[in-house]
C-alpha cells in the first residue's frame, strides 16, 4: 500500500516517527503539500492498488477524487449519526446532555442556561474548531466576527453550522484509542486534569472499557476513540478520523502493522 503524507501537518514526533519507520519497512510513500481546504496535493500523483492518506482532513477530496482505497476514512456522517440519534453509545458519552443548535443561536441558549462557561463543538467531524470550553463573553465577539462582520478567518464555520453545546465537567484524565478492523492497536494517554501530558501507559479498565464499546457496533474501518476518566467513571469524548489525528505517544509502528495488513493488497 502507497502512504501519502502532509509535509509537517502534525508538530510532533509521532509524525517523524511515521515517516522514519515507513523508511526502514521499505514502505511506498510520498510525502505531499496540501492546498488548505480544498485538499489538492502537491505534486500531483497517480497511483495504482491501495493508497492511504494522513494530513489535513481536506485530503478527503482529493482521495474521492482519485478514488483511493482507503484513502480517508470520512466520519462526518458517522459522527452526525453517533450525536445527534439515539444508538448504543448514547448513555456512554460525556455530552450526552449537550444541547444543538446553530452556531448563531449558541449564546441565546447559554443565556437560558445561565453559563458563564460552556463546552461547544461542531456537529460533524468536519475540524471547523477544537471542542473546547469558552466563555460566554468570548462566544459573543467570535459570533459578532463570523456573523455580523462575516470575517473569514480561514475555516468553513458559518451561522448556521451545527455545533453542540453543554455544561463544563470535572475530567481526570484523557486517552486516545487507534481503532483498526474493529480492534484498539495502539492508543496514548495525552492529558491529567488540565495539563497536557502523553504516556504509552493506558489502564486496562480504559482499553477493556473502549473494546467493549467497539464490539457494541461497528462504525468505520478505522478511527480513534477519545476517552476520559470524569467523575470516577469512563466517558466517551469524541470519535475522530484517524488519518487527521495527532498521535500523540502511541506506537506508531503498531499502527503501520494494522493498516498494512487490513489493506495491502494480496
Amino acid at each position: 500500500m502507497h502512504w501519502v503524507i502532509q509535509d509537517g501537518f502534525f508538530n510532533e514526533t509521532g509524525m517523524n516517527d511515521l515517516v522514519d519507520l515507513l523508511a526502514r519497512f521499505e514502505i511506498p510513500h510520498t510525502i505531499v503539500k496540501v492546498v488548505p481546504f480544498v485538499g489538492e496535493i502537491i505534486p500531483d500523483l497517480e497511483l495504482d492498488g491501495n493508497v492511504i492518506c494522513f494530513g489535513s482532513y481536506s485530503m478527503r477530496h482529493t482521495a474521492k477524487k482519485k478514488n483511493w482505497y482507503p484513502g480517508v476514512f470520512d466520519l462526518e456522517d458517522v459522527c452526525e449519526r453517533l450525536y445527534t440519534t439515539d444508538n448504543k453509545w448514547t448513555p456512554h458519552f460525556l455530552n450526552n446532555d449537550s444541547y444543538q443548535c446553530r452556531f448563531d443561536e449558541v449564546g441565546l441558549y447559554a443565556d437560558h442556561m445561565g453559563y458563564d462557561l460552556f463546552f461547544m463543538r461542531p456537529v460533524s467531524d468536519s475540524k471547523v474548531f477544537a471542542g473546547n470550553v469558552f466563555e460566554i463573553g468570548e462566544y459573543w465577539d467570535w459570533r459578532k466576527r463570523v456573523v455580523d462582520l462575516e470575517e473569514d478567518d480561514g475555516t468553513s464555520l458559518r451561522a448556521g453550522t451545527e455545533v453542540m453545546v453543554s455544561r463544563p465537567k470535572n475530567i481526570q484524565s484523557e486517552y486516545r484509542l487507534f481503532v483498526v478492523n474493529d480492534r484498539i492497536v495502539t492508543a496514548s494517554q495525552y492529558k491529567i486534569n488540565d495539563r497536557v501530558q502523553y504516556s504509552k501507559l493506558v489502564d486496562d479498565d480504559i482499553l477493556k472499557f473502549g473494546q467493549q464499546l467497539i464490539n457494541e457496533q461497528h462504525l468505520a474501518d478505522a478511527y480513534c476513540l477519545d476517552l476520559c476518566r470524569a467523575s470516577d467513571s469512563i466517558k466517551i469524548v469524541e470519535v475522530n478520523t484517524i488519518n487527521s489525528a495527532g498521535f500523540y505517544h502511541a506506537r506508531v509502528n503498531d499502527l503501520i502493522i494494522a493498516f498494512e495488513d487490513m489493506f495491502t493488497d494480496s
